[in-house]
C-alpha cells in the first residue's frame, strides 16, 4: 500500500518471516557491541582520575621544590635509564675497596707522615680518593689491600699444544660412528680412482 503525503511518500511493508529475522538479527548485533560501551566508559573515567591525581602530585612537589613549571621538574630527571649508564666500579668491586672509615683513617694517617710528598698535585689524599669514585682517579688509590689474599686468574690458562704432537689422521666422523655404520659409509663404495672432497 503506497500512500503519498505532501513530498512524502510512505509505504506499508508487510512483516514476513524474512524481515523479522533481519530486525532482530539487527537487535542482538545492537546488543553485542554496546555492552562493552559502559566499561569502556569506565575504564576511561579511572584513568582520567588518575591523571589528575598524578597532576596534582608533581604540582605540589614543585612547589616544595620552589621548582615553578613542571617543565623544569622534567627536565631535572635523567635522560638515560641506569641501565645504560656503565659504572666507573662494579658492584663485585665493592669487597675490595676501602670503606669510609678506612678511608679517612688512610687519609689521616698519610697526611701526617707525607706532607710534602705531593707537591705537584694541590689535592688533598681524601679528594684524590673520592675522585676515584668518580673515574677522575686512579683506582689504587681507593684499594684496600688487606682485602685481597690471593691473585685469581678467571678463565684457566691452559698450556699451548706441543710441537711434536701429531694430528689424528682419521677424520673426525669416525669418532661419532659405530664400527658397523663406519663399514657403511657411502664413500667406501665409490671405485679406489674416485676423488672425494668432503666440505
Amino acid at each position: 500500500m503506497v500512500r503519498h503525503i505532501g513530498f512524502r511518500i510512505e509505504t506499508k511493508v508487510v512483516p514476513t518471516k524474512a524481515n523479522i529475522r533481519a530486525l532482530r538479527r539487527e537487535e542482538f548485533r545492537a546488543q553485542l557491541s554496546d555492552t562493552g560501551a559502559p566499561d569502556a566508559a569506565a575504564r576511561w573515567h579511572d584513568a582520567r582520575a588518575q591523571l589528575e591525581k598524578l597532576q596534582n602530585e608533581i604540582s605540589q612537589i614543585a612547589r616544595k621544590t620552589g621548582i615553578s613549571s613542571a617543565t623544569k621538574l622534567a627536565l631535572l630527571a635523567a635522560d638515560t635509564p641506569d641501565s645504560d649508564r656503565v659504572p666507573d666500579i662494579e658492584w663485585w668491586d665493592s669487597v675490595i675497596l676501602m670503606t669510609p672509615e678506612e678511608r679517612e683513617h688512610k687519609r689521616q694517617t698519610s697526611d701526617a707522615t707525607s706532607e710534602q710528598s705531593d707537591t705537584s698535585d694541590a689535592r688533598t689524599h681524601s679528594q684524590r680518593v673520592d675522585a676515584c669514585h668518580v673515574g677522575d682517579d686512579n683506582i689504587v688509590d681507593n684499594l684496600n689491600e688487606a682485602a685481597i689474599t690471593n691473585l685469581v686468574e678467571h678463565p684457566q690458562q691452559l698450556r699451548p699444544p706441543k710441537l711434536h704432537e701429531t694430528v689424528p689422521k682419521t677424520p673426525a666422523l669416525h669418532h661419532f660412528l659405530s664400527v658397523f655404520a663406519g663399514k657403511k659409509k657411502w664413500w667406501n663404495k665409490l671405485p679406489s680412482n674416485t676423488w672425494v672432497f668432503l666440505i
